[in-house]
């Protein structure tokens, strides 16, 4: 269980797009140093826009954010989880059981996901202090874990859809729905309006998670099913 969470994290992680998407967090956070100013007095929305938790409608790169926070966190997912499997399934389910699997596979997602945001928020936390602005630990705190529980449930959305559906379909389910969903829901206005009440987030995502479990459970099962048929 642990040698694969390491392998995930080691191998299966898209390290290239994790800089490219921290590229495009600091060169969005200049361009509004530079655009628009204003919108560094109140850093925590800045904050929140630059990284696609809340947005404006009337700005099309805020949109633009979004979409791509949300396509590589997809891409992220399903590589994590699908990798394996796809190379050598045969060896790595005869090593370990299809439960152990699907929740390491899980917690890998739930880890790694951890990892990059801490990075990602060290970043533009230091970034946003060396341009001369403070911002407050305890509300930043309060943003992080929103903001951690949101796309750890949108991961868990995406490879449940994508499961779901055969792959001609998946791509468009997969990402057009979650995005959908979230963009309506809007994240940043959960967070500023209720942000001493993330429970209701938490049930969601346990929901989410054991409704993401047993689809991915009976899915492998018959991906078993349908290889032994075929080799028979």
């Amino acid at each position: 269980m642990i040698s694969l969470i390491k392998r995930d994290i080691l191998k299966n992680t898209k390290y290239k797009y994790i800089l490219y998407i921290i590229t495009i967090y600091l060169l969005y956070l200049i361009f509004q140093k530079i655009i628009f100013p204003n919108n560094f007095k109140d850093i925590i929305k800045l904050f929140s826009r630059n990284l696609g938790i809340c947005y404006d409608t009337n700005h099309f790169l805020d949109i633009l954010i979004i979409l791509l926070t949300n396509f590589f966190l997809s891409y992220n997912a399903i590589s994590i989880l699908f990798t394996d499997l796809k190379y050598g399934k045969e060896q790595i389910l005869l090593r370990i059981s299809t439960k152990k699997y699907i929740i390491t596979k899980l917690i890998s997602i739930l880890i790694i996901t951890f990892l990059i945001n801490l990075i990602i928020y060290l970043i533009l936390t230091l970034s946003i202090t060396l341009m001369g602005y403070n911002i407050y630990n305890s509300v930043l705190l309060k943003l992080f874990i929103m903001d951690l529980i949101i796309k750890i449930l949108f991961q868990y959305i995406v490879i449940a859809i994508y499961t779901l559906f055969r792959k001609n379909i998946s791509i468009f389910f997969s990402f057009i729905t979650p995005l959908t969903a979230l963009l309506k829901i809007n994240s940043g206005k959960i967070f500023f309006a209720y942000n001493n009440n993330m429970y209701i987030l938490l049930l969601i995502l346990i929901l989410i998670t054991i409704f993401t479990y047993w689809i991915l459970k009976l899915k492998i099962i018959n991906l078993f099913e349908r290889s032994e048929k075929n080799e028979i």
